[in-house]
């Protein structure tokens, strides 16, 4: 396959392989999806993706979970390297945490620095994130200098919502979760940690992941709300008549927090949510049906098939 890059930027890229990149003494990981060299295009604009990992988990561990979904849709994947395997949000965790480190900063230069590298649709960069990471993808909804077109966090949350415009959000958390407990208690009466790695052990209420769904229900102007089955039976909860997308689900069937660390069976249903934002941009959505995968349909003078990799209709 051709490199997408001038090797004096980074090391060649190739669709569908990842690259390790230096970013002053930080490392993160880039990946082009593998459809535009599969369909024999050029690289058009694309989505980008930032997968935000768990406290003790990897860039790796989360480019693995996602590379799949990525391919299907078409997005583009930036995977940053926490210190210490950790992340600084106000709440959670780690070294990152301890040292105040500007894990903002960041990954504002990781977004910046892959929309050099590859042709990033300015306006559909998203965010994911799972446990330290979750926290950390919330967070980054109202701090920094990304102009972030949806997120995604997983089995961590912030313990309040600050976003000042609406923002497409999908929460996913396990019920049974014991490490980050989805009421938000993480201190027994006594004073005593109930969550892992010292989450909220300094606060004094609760606040549930559904509560926080409901403080994203006011932000994004929502008129009240839904039930929905999920994947492998979840529990979801959507918005409606919202001034953006605004879903939560929550996990049964066994799940536990760990187990997300690598294998999330979201993924897919997290990936498509992004597509979905990324081709109403431009576009129109097109459900899956009789067999076909969900396709977007590009609106006025993008209705003719845009250039190499077009489906989201961000070529154009």
């Amino acid at each position: 396959m051709p490199a997408l890059l001038n090797p004096t930027q980074l090391p060649a890229l190739h669709c569908g392989e990842a690259a390790e990149v230096a970013l002053g003494d930080r490392t993160y990981y880039l990946r082009p999806p593998r459809t535009p060299c599969a369909t024999g295009g050029a690289l058009g604009s694309l989505p980008l993706l930032v997968l935000v990992h768990c406290f003790g988990c990897s860039a790796i561990h989360e480019l693995r979970k996602y590379t799949a979904a990525a391919d299907a849709h078409g997005v583009a994947l930036a995977v940053p390297e926490g210190v210490g395997s950790s992340w600084n949000a106000p709440h959670c965790c780690g070294p990152a945490r301890q040292q105040s480190l500007d894990d903002v900063g960041f990954v504002d230069s990781v977004v910046r620095h892959a929309s050099s590298a590859l042709p990033i649709a300015a306006d559909a960069v998203f965010a994911a994130g799972f446990s330290n990471g979750g926290f950390m993808t919330s967070h980054l909804a109202w701090t920094g200098t990304t102009r972030w077109a949806g997120i995604s966090p997983a089995a961590g949350h912030e313990y309040s919502v600050k976003a000042e415009r609406p923002l497409p959000v999908f929460i996913h958390h396990c019920a049974a979760d014991s490490m980050v407990r989805i009421d938000g208690c993480c201190a027994s009466s006594d004073g005593e940690p109930t969550c892992c790695c010292g989450i909220g052990a300094h606060r004094t209420t609760c606040v549930s992941t559904p509560t926080l769904f409901k403080e994203w229900l006011t932000v994004n102007k929502c008129s009240g709300s839904v039930q929905a089955v999920g994947v492998g039976g979840a529990d979801c909860t959507l918005g409606i008549n919202c001034a953006a997308n605004t879903s939560m689900c929550v996990h049964g069937n066994g799940c536990f927090h760990q187990m997300w660390s690598r294998d999330f069976p979201a993924t897919d249903a997290v990936v498509e949510f992004f597509a979905r934002e990324a081709c109403q941009l431009r576009g129109v959505w097109r459900e899956a049906r009789e067999g076909a995968p969900p396709r977007c349909r590009c609106r006025g003078a993008a209705a003719a098939k845009p250039p190499g990799h077009g489906h989201l209709c961000l070529a154009m």
